[in-house]
């Protein structure tokens, strides 16, 4: 790996696992306040705002890192095997939030599995997730279904790219090397120009992953809002740490 690359990767690297650290802080902060603030509306909405918040700045950082090298962020070094089967465009599905909602409500996920994810009644969590009325179901099986659309949008559009390097820019870049491997400036300018749609699609899957929390917020009540949070991060950095330990004990590099 060249030097340049390396400081890359490092920086890169150094992002993510920043966040990691402030997911877990923020991840107690929101079990504390969900225990100690569990009638008191205005505390849990702030929380709700400032952990959104978070993933708004990070989302911000993040688009910085893809005008630097958005390839790395397809299927990022950094992050886990077992994660990078799971992204899509970077990172989790958008729905995968709306999902997770279900589950908690009793249609997809194991009782044991569940009860780890809400924590026990008497003590982290309250377990409003699982009193979701008919009504907040309506809007929840809505936003869904948008939100369904919009990553089929997003999708569709990746696999053009895909189809535009392999038609067109692949087969012009053969054409102008003197031998193979060597790269030519044509064969520069058109990867130079893909990578920068690439970016502009990691930037926006980013902001409809941003976008899914806003609106669940908005459908949720504070504390529902607040065990929603809770339960997406312990998914998120326990999926991190087995795809750890698998990782290790495969001897995967990572």
């Amino acid at each position: 790996m060249e030097a340049g690359s390396s400081s890359r990767y490092t920086h890169y690297s150094s992002s993510f696992n920043a966040w990691l650290t402030r997911q877990q802080q923020d991840l107690e902060e929101l079990i504390n306040g969900a225990a100690s603030h569990a009638n008191d509306p205005d505390k849990l909405r702030s929380l709700v705002e400032k952990d959104i918040h978070h993933f708004e700045e990070y989302r911000e950082v993040r688009l910085q890192l893809f005008q630097q090298d958005a390839l790395a962020f397809l299927c990022p070094a950094w992050c886990t095997t077992l994660e990078n089967v799971l992204h899509w465009i970077g990172g989790y599905r958008p729905s995968m939030a709306i999902r997770l909602v279900y589950s908690l409500v009793g249609s997809e996920l194991d009782a044991p599995f569940e009860q780890y994810l809400k924590g026990e009644r008497n003590g982290t969590l309250s377990g409003t997730l699982s009193e979701i009325s008919s009504a907040q179901m309506d809007q929840i099986n809505s936003l869904h279904m948008k939100i369904l659309r919009e990553e089929d949008k997003i999708s569709s559009r990746m696999a053009s790219l895909q189809d535009d390097v392999l038609d067109e820019s692949l087969a012009t870049i053969s054409k102008e090397l003197s031998r193979v491997g060597e790269p030519r400036e044509m064969a520069d300018r058109a990867l130079v120009g893909h990578v920068s749609s690439l970016g502009v699609m990691l930037s926006e899957a980013d902001k409809l992953r941003v976008s899914t929390l806003k609106e669940l917020r908005e459908i949720l009540t504070p504390l529902q809002a607040v065990d929603m949070l809770i339960c997406t991060k312990k998914l998120l950095l326990s999926l991190h740490k087995w795809g750890q330990r698998w990782d290790l004990e495969k001897g995967n590099c990572r």
